[in-house]
């Protein structure tokens, strides 16, 4: 790369990714040649240079060369990993300029440092260094001096001497480089207490103390350091001494490494003051006790690691280490707890198998909330487990593929969860019969077959059967069930043998979840008798009909999902009774008539810091999808008023008139459909100031004049505005004429056009 630097003068050609030059003087003034490859001997050459960089090359073990201490315009010098050995020039300390000096050296084969000092006197000279490097240099011979000399660069903000193979830390009677905010002095082997003077710096950030051979215990002192972020204690030998009360309390404290100090006592309820920590690690300590609930106060808090061995705490209630990055296999030694009742080791990244060693003395365990982790349990299949469990989550495990027979010996369940499993097993009768007194079960996401009971409830409250491979026709619903998701099954037949004949009078059904199954016949006329249904998912199935006009009776509805089935007939303008509806999901059937009108509400919602006043039924509504219907009439003005209405899809239809001039004002809109209908005029010039609009869809519809003047209009794609034919098909020709087109035919050209087809045939 070298043999292109021919002269000076013609610097613009050399080769490499090294060059910043030219000032008035023509001079070369900058050389990065980090990663270079660079290998060989190195000339004094370019003395104008105010910036070298040398790092991660290989000189092959040269010695710095001297000259580069001539080279007094230089402000940066970086030297790290470069390949050099033997002594340090002390010409550098000629570098009065230099506020950056990297010299990091590399240790050989035999664990020794390349690069060595003789005496570190020359670094007084250099009084404007702002950042010091001389990590992985032996600094041994320097051991009684090297603190004088960095006490007199008053200006000092960064210093890192980790592995210099100091052994000794001079006494000194005045601090002077008191702007000092990162301190590296790792990898020591002081031996001795914690120096005074440490503490005296307000402005340090950053303090690396890892293996540095401290003795005694970690003094109160530290918390003068009121600025501090990151303290790393790892190795540093604060042996036989409890964690002090007041390393608690450093708020500005983000990272915190205390591990592998023999540590004793316990982790006290004050460490929930360390309220800006995203990393802590107490572990391979002597801590006993239980873990303090204050940590799950810590807001802010990413990684935690408080592995112990779980032998010596023989003692412990709770174990809580859940939403944490922990990894590795469960320890054994877990079984030995027998005094434990709580174990939560939810979303972490903890894999490997767990068998009945692991549970062998936990005989008072009730609660083991252990999801989100790649764990396989392997037992034998007539295991009695010692304990009796309340609540047990272990989604995600792998327990399959058998049903977990042992879940018989346990009576007192009010919570399970065992979606995600694995399980492709035929589910035992025994499980229907027995009275485990839940409030919660999710199977959901297995293939799980065999018979299903008549009624579904009994203790129940939560039950969450969705996605596993159940069949025929529906059950009846205990009274006492509040959401029951049956959903993506292949359930078959009416659904009036659910809705129709309820088990009690004081039903409490607030979520009905039966989408995605193979329901057919009319929805039947019996929603009177769910006063507390807040949500309703009918979507996916093969129900024929109309709305039921009982449905109106429910008004605590918020949601009505109803898409791709084969409804009829219109829209039911008494929807308006039902005033807490936010979500309607049409789509998709063959709905005639108009879209209905709302009444007066005098609803006030700030949305984007404004107060606005919604008038119609739909009061919180964000998305409104009436696509593939047979809606006639004109766009209602009301929908206009929905000014936090994100998606807009009215496609497929057979809407006249134009478009509202007022659609300006949903200025919210991200998404607006109005393709395939029989709109005419213009568009309107209010549609400009849509500035969030990031797909629109007007095609297809007798729209004339000029597309709005606006940047967001302007971008999007021509077929937004298309109206030729369809090479489908299904024509537009068709459905101007209103003749009725089929159900399968519609479902096509919806699934064609949420795929980006319609477009692309355009």
């Amino acid at each position: 790369m070298l043999s292109s630097w021919v002269s000076q003068e013609n610097c613009s050609k050399w080769a490499g990714n090294c060059l910043q030059f030219f000032n008035l003087t023509g001079h070369v003034e900058e050389l990065h040649l980090d990663n270079s490859s660079l290998q060989g001997k190195i000339n004094p050459v370019l003395n104008h240079l105010n910036y070298l960089d040398l790092s991660n090359n290989d000189f092959g073990g040269i010695r710095i060369p001297s000259f580069i201490g001539s080279l007094e315009s230089l402000t940066y010098l970086n030297l790290t990993n470069a390949g050099f050995k033997g002594i340090i020039p002390h010409q550098i300390g000629n570098l009065s300029s230099l506020r950056c000096l990297g010299l990091q050296g590399q240790y050989d084969s035999l664990d020794q440092s390349e690069l060595y000092v003789g005496n570190l006197h020359w670094l007084s000279g250099l009084s404007s260094v702002q950042q010091l490097d001389m990590s992985n240099v032996n600094l041994s011979k320097a051991s009684d001096h090297w603190l004088q000399v960095i006490n007199m660069l008053s200006s000092l903000p960064e210093l890192h001497l980790s592995s210099c193979e100091l052994a000794h830390i001079p006494s000194i009677f005045h601090v002077n480089f008191t702007s000092l905010s990162i301190l590296d002095i790792s990898s020591s082997n002081f031996h001795s207490a914690l120096p005074n003077w440490l503490f005296t710096f307000k402005s340090l950030v950053y303090l690396d103390l890892q293996g540095s051979g401290f003795q005694g215990p970690i003094p109160c002192a530290i918390q003068n350091l009121t600025a501090l972020r990151y303290l790393d204690l790892l190795e540093s030998n604060f042996e036989s001494t409890k964690i002090p009360s007041c390393l608690y309390d450093m708020p500005r404290l983000e990272y915190l490494n205390i591990s592998s100090n023999n540590l004793e006592g316990v982790i006290a309820s004050a460490i929930q003051n360390l309220i800006s920590i995203v990393e802590l690690d107490m572990s391979y300590n002597a801590l006993e006790g239980i873990v303090p609930k204050s940590v799950g106060n810590l807001c802010n808090l990413e990684f935690i690691n408080l592995r112990v061995s779980f032998g010596i705490l023989s003692a412990l209630e709770n174990i809580d280490v859940g939403f944490n990055q922990l990894n590795g296999s469960l320890p054994e030694s877990l079984g030995g707890l027998s005094n434990l009742k709580e174990l939560h080791i939810s979303s972490n990244l903890f894999e490997g198998v767990v068998s009945e060693v692991h549970f062998a003395n936990l005989t008072n365990l009730k609660v083991l909330y252990a999801y989100q982790n790649s764990l396989a349990l392997r037992v034998n299949p007539d295991w009695i487990p010692p304990f009796q469990l309340e609540l047990m989550d272990l989604r995600s495990w792998n327990l399959g593929p058998q049903f977990p027979m042992w879940l018989k010996t346990q009576h007192n369940f009010r919570y399970i969860g065992l979606s995600n499993t694995q399980i492709s097993d035929v589910i035992p009768e025994w499980f229907w019969n027995i009275h485990f007194g839940f409030s919660y079960m999710n199977l959901s996401h297995n293939q799980i077959s065999g018979g299903f009971p008549d009624v579904i409830g009994g203790g129940f409250s939560y039950i969450y059967l969705g996605s596993i491979n159940f069949n025929g026709l529906l059950p009846r619903i205990s009274s006492n069930v509040r959401e029951p998701d049956l959903s993506y099954n292949s359930f078959s037949g009416d659904i009036s043998h659910l809705l129709c004949h309820p088990m009690g009078t004081t039903n409490e059904l607030r979520i009905l979840h039966l989408g995605g199954n193979l329901l057919s016949g009319k929805i039947p006329n019996c929603w009177m008798h769910w006063p507390e249904l807040r949500d309703i998912k009918l979507h996916n199935n093969n129900l024929t009909g109309e709305i039921p006009s009982s449905i109106i009776s429910l008004h605590s509805l918020g949601s009505l999902h109803l898409s791709n089935n084969s409804l009829t007939g219109e829209i039911r303008p008494s929807l308006q009774s039902c005033r807490e509806l936010t979500i309607v999901d049409l789509g998709l059937n063959e709905f005639t008539g108009g879209i209905p009108n709302g009444r007066k509400r005098d609803a006030f919602v700030v949305t984007k810091g404004r107060e606005n006043q919604y008038n119609t039924i739909l009061m919180l509504v964000c998305s409104l999808d009436l696509s593939c219907n047979k809606l006639t009439g004109e766009i209602p003005p009301q929908l206009i008023a929905l000014q936090g209405l994100l998606s807009l899809n009215l496609s497929q239809n057979f809407l006249k008139g134009s478009i509202p001039h007022g659609i300006g004002n949903m200025t919210s809109l991200e998404s607006l459909d109005l393709s395939i209908n029989q709109l005419s005029g213009v568009i309107p010039q209010s549609m400009s100031g849509l500035n969030f609009l990031s797909s629109l869809n007007l095609s297809y519809n007798n729209l004339s004049g000029k597309i709005p003047s606006s940047t967001q209009l302007q971008s999007l794609d021509a077929s937004s505005f298309n109206s030729v034919d369809l090479h489908f098909p299904i024509t537009v020709k068709e459905t101007r004429q209103n003749q009725p087109l089929k159900m399968e035919d519609r479902k096509k050209v919806m699934k064609l056009k949420m795929a980006g087809f319609i477009w692309a045939l355009q």
